[in-house]
């Protein structure tokens, strides 16, 4: 009777060539494929990062109106030439779509106090800064897109200022940007939580 010769304990060269192979192949149509989307999104979006900058706004603006929501509980100042939209929900007794409009040029801009996400933003980049609104702590990112600021979403680190709402979302103007900016900043300022 013949006895199975006893396996070497050389590896199996093939094996090993094979496995190669294998991981060869994955690395290079890894790379085909990396290639191919960074020629379809060619460009990541730039983050800047700010750090905490206080703002000192007054309190009771000389002009501005007082908004004050009838179901939520907070107040905020505003412009006398801009309009406020308050619309109540079919689905619920005490849900509300708040919306701030002005006009520039001709043309209305919106801001927006938010339930929700907005959806997919086209800029080129964010510069997020953490700042002090008038005693409350907020998260401000402006999108930017062809180095002009287009838009700016705000929130709180203390939810329930604007609560139910979870932030103020503001379209800019092309022209005097800066001036809207500090303005829509001196109004997220003035709101107040009523207890």
């Amino acid at each position: 009777m013949k006895h199975p010769k006893a396996q070497s304990a050389q590896p199996d060269h093939h094996n090993m060539f094979l496995a190669a192979s294998v991981v060869f192949i994955t690395l290079i149509l890894l790379t085909i494929m990396n290639a191919r989307l960074a020629r379809q999104y060619p460009e990541k979006p730039t983050v800047l990062v700010g750090s905490i900058t206080p703002i000192s706004m007054p309190r009771g603006v000389a002009g501005w109106k007082t908004f004050s929501h009838p179901s939520y509980k907070f107040t905020f100042q505003y412009p006398q030439s801009w309009n406020v939209a308050l619309t109540k929900s079919n689905k619920r007794d005490r849900e509300y779509a708040l919306v701030l409009i002005y006009q520039v040029a001709g043309r209305d801009y919106r801001i927006d106090f938010m339930r929700g996400g907005r959806g997919a933003v086209d800029f080129d980049s964010i510069k997020r800064d953490t700042r002090d609104f008038g005693g409350k702590t907020g998260y401000k990112n402006t999108y930017i897109k062809d180095g002009v600021a287009k838009e700016e979403v705000i929130t709180f680190r203390d939810m329930n200022i604007i609560a139910p709402y979870i932030a103020i979302n503001a379209q800019l103007p092309p022209t005097k940007t800066d001036e809207y900016i500090a303005t829509i900043d001196r109004l997220t300022s003035s709101i107040v939580r009523q207890k």
